[in-house]
Formats: structure tokens, C-alpha cells, sequence
């Protein structure tokens, strides 16, 4: 068992769980409705927004059958560069799986759309358990008066209330707090983004 989370050992019954930050796990004990898919990912991209510094996820699929086409159009989206991008700050994914038909899906998927981040596959659920958290001992502390680390806390910032808005999540008027507290902290990077200047997170 893992001296780290023992996360095989006291799994929680959501899809997404963020209460080991900073590792988030996903893992979907079954197939996942593209409605649940898309609240989840929300929940994910929201809790970037609230915690504002670097993570690494830990993606157990051993008993998951696959991903619906919706699905893989989503993570296929939110892998481009820029400001949709849906994992801002994040240091690598562990996957895990078995299953060859999912590795197939997969394999396809990262053809057409690269994660930025490192990306494992590992059979053991401890084994990625282990290397998300090492990873994450290495990762380096953001600064906001860096401008470079100003531009990664600001998509942070920004990446919940993205997503929840494309997807229906959050009305199309309405700002979120982290939203508000980013635009207060980096007017120039508001700017920036509204006159279609490439910004690189």
C-alpha cells in the first residue's frame, strides 16, 4: 500500500476527487454520462481557479470502459494551448489501465492532441500514486510578481469559469470570484487576451 494517500485503499465515489490536493483523481468506476463528464471536468477546472498552484493528476481507469465521442472531443479541446486549455499548472497525468481497446482510444487521442504535460502509464495504481507525488516534490513554487508565473496563476485563475461558461455551467454574463480577482491583479493581461494577443499558458 502507498505510504503517500493510500488512495486504492479508501477510494471516494466521486469521478473527480480534489481532497488530496495537490494530486487530483480521477477515476470513473463505470461508464460516465457526457453530462457527468462535463460537471466533473468543471470541478476540476474550479478547483485550479481556487487553489492557484501546481498539481499533478493520477487518472484510474481500470474499470472504466471508455470514453464517449462527446468525451474525447473535450479532452481533444482542452489540450490546445492558450486560454482553453483545461489543465493550467498541471505537472504531469499518471494513467492507469489494462485495458488495450482503452489504450488504442487513447493512443489516438494523444496523436491528434498532445497533453503539455508529461504523461505515464503505469499498471499499479501506487506505482502512479508514487510518481505524482515526486513529481509534484519538484515542482516549483509560482511567484505572481514573476510576470512569467503571472501569466500560469492568471489562466489558473480563468480556467473554471472558461469551461463552466463554453459548457453551459455558468451564465454567459456571470463572473467568477477568481475571475474578478484576476482581472484586479493583472488588468494587462485582460487586456491582452481581449485584443487577441498570444498569451503563453
Amino acid at each position: 500500500m502507498s505510504a503517500v494517500y493510500a488512495l486504492d485503499a479508501n477510494p471516494k465515489e466521486s469521478l473527480i476527487d480534489v481532497s488530496h490536493w495537490p494530486i487530483v483523481v480521477v477515476r470513473p468506476t463505470g461508464p460516465v454520462s457526457d453530462q457527468a463528464f462535463v460537471q466533473a471536468i468543471s470541478d476540476y477546472t474550479m478547483a485550479i481557479s481556487k487553489h492557484l498552484e501546481p498539481h499533478t493528476v493520477l487518472l484510474d481507469l481500470r474499470h472504466n470502459p471508455g470514453l464517449t465521442p462527446k468525451q474525447r472531443n473535450i479532452l481533444t479541446d482542452g489540450f490546445k494551448p492558450g486560454k482553453d486549455n483545461i489543465q493550467p499548472g498541471c505537472q504531469g497525468t499518471a494513467l492507469v489501465f489494462t485495458s488495450k481497446l482503452l489504450k488504442s482510444m487513447l493512443t489516438a487521442m494523444f496523436w491528434i492532441r498532445r497533453p503539455p504535460q508529461i504523461t505515464k502509464v503505469f499498471n499499479s495504481i501506487t506505482d502512479a500514486e508514487t510518481w505524482c507525488f515526486e513529481l509534484q516534490q519538484k515542482a516549483r513554487r509560482l511567484r505572481p510578481e514573476n510576470p512569467d508565473d503571472a501569466k500560469i496563476i492568471f489562466a489558473m485563475c480563468s480556467a473554471g469559469p472558461r469551461f463552466a461558461r463554453k459548457y453551459g455551467l455558468l451564465k454567459a454574463g456571470e463572473r467568477h470570484p477568481s475571475e474578478i480577482e484576476a482581472a484586479r491583479r493583472w488588468p494587462e493581461l485582460v487586456e491582452a487576451e481581449a485584443d487577441q494577443t498570444s498569451l503563453p499558458f
